[in-house]
C-alpha cells in the first residue's frame, strides 16, 4: 500500500502553486484535483473524493468541454466513486457519460471506451442484470483482444468476468469455455502463482460442478487451494472456501458413485 498521507501532503502543495501561479481555470489544476481526489479516494474517504473529483470535472467541462477524453476520465473517476459507495443507478449515470465521450472522442477501438464497457457491465452485474452485464462485458472483451492482445491482464479479467456471468445464469458451457480461455490468458498475464490464478481455477470448477463433471472440478478446486496456500500472506477465508468447495465436490463424487 502507498504513503497516501505523504502523497496528499505533495499534491496539495503542488495545488496550491498551481492555484496561485496558473489560476483555478487552467487543466493543470484540474489534474492537481483530480489526483487528490484519487489519493482520497484510496483512503477510503469516499465524500472527499467526489469533492475533488467534482471540482475537476467542473473545470474541465469549462476548459476542454464534453468532447475531451480527459473531461471522460473524470466522469469515470466519479463513477468508480458511486459505485464503491453501492450507489450503482449514479455510477450508471457517470459511466455511460464517460462511455459517450470516449466513442465520439477516442472511437470504438481504444482501451478507455473497452475500461468504460466493462465498468457498465459491473454495475449492472452489481445490480443483478446478469444478461445485460454480459452484453457490455462481451463489448470490452472483444475491443481489448483486438486492442490490448490476449495476454494483457485487463483482456485477461474481463474473460473470467464473462466467465463468472454466464455462470450466473445457469449457462454452465459458455461459463466453462471462457474460464478455460481466461486461465492461460491469466498465467500470462500474472504468472502461474499468482492470486488470481486461484479464481480463475474456481470459476472453471463451478463451472464443471453445474455440468455435473465433478472430477474435472475437484482438481480445478485443488489447484486454486494449492495457489491460495502459497501465498506470502495468506487469505485464511479464501483457503476455507477452497476447502469447503473440495469437501462438498468430494461428496458428489461419493454420491455419485452409490
Amino acid at each position: 500500500q502507498g504513503d497516501y498521507p505523504k502523497a496528499l501532503e505533495y499534491h496539495q502543495k503542488a495545488l496550491g502553486i498551481r492555484e496561485r501561479v496558473l489560476g483555478d481555470e487552467y487543466p493543470d489544476t484540474a489534474a492537481s484535483y483530480s489526483n487528490i481526489g484519487g489519493v482520497y479516494h484510496n483512503l477510503g474517504d469516499y465524500p472527499k473524493a467526489l469533492e475533488y473529483y467534482q471540482k475537476a470535472l467542473d473545470i474541465r467541462e469549462r476548459l476542454l468541454g464534453e468532447e475531451h477524453s480527459y473531461t471522460a476520465t473524470s466522469y469515470n473517476n466519479i463513477g468508480v466513486v458511486y459505485s464503491d459507495l453501492g450507489d450503482y443507478p449514479k455510477a450508471l449515470e457517470y459511466y455511460q457519460k464517460a462511455l459517450e465521450i470516449c466513442e465520439r472522442v477516442l472511437g470504438k477501438e481504444h482501451p478507455k471506451t473497452a475500461t468504460s464497457y466493462n465498468n457498465i457491465g459491473l454495475v449492472y452485474c452489481n445490480l443483478g442484470d446478469y444478461p445485460k452485464a454480459l452484453e457490455y462485458y462481451m463489448k470490452s472483451l472483444e475491443i481489448r483482444e483486438r486492442v490490448l492482445d490476449k495476454e494483457h491482464p485487463g483482456t485477461a479479467i474481463n474473460c473470467k468476468e464473462v466467465s463468472i456471468t454466464y455462470r450466473r445464469i445457469g449457462d454452465y458451457e459458455h461459463a466453462l469455455e471462457y474460464g478455460l480461455k481466461a486461465l492461460p490468458m491469466h498465467i500470462a498475464a500474472f504468472g502461474k502463482n499468482h492470486i488470481n490464478i486461484s479464481y480463475c481455477h474456481n470459476s472453471i470448477a463451478l463451472a464443471y460442478r453445474g455440468l455435473k463433471q465433478y472430477d474435472q472440478a475437484l482438481e480445478h478446486f485443488k489447484a486454486a487451494l494449492e495457489i491460495r496456500q502459497s501465498q506470502p500472506t495468506p487469505n485464511e477465508d479464501a483457503i476455507q472456501q477452497s476447502l469447503k468447495y473440495i469437501k462438498e465436490t468430494e461428496k458428489m463424487i461419493e454420491d455419485e458413485q452409490q
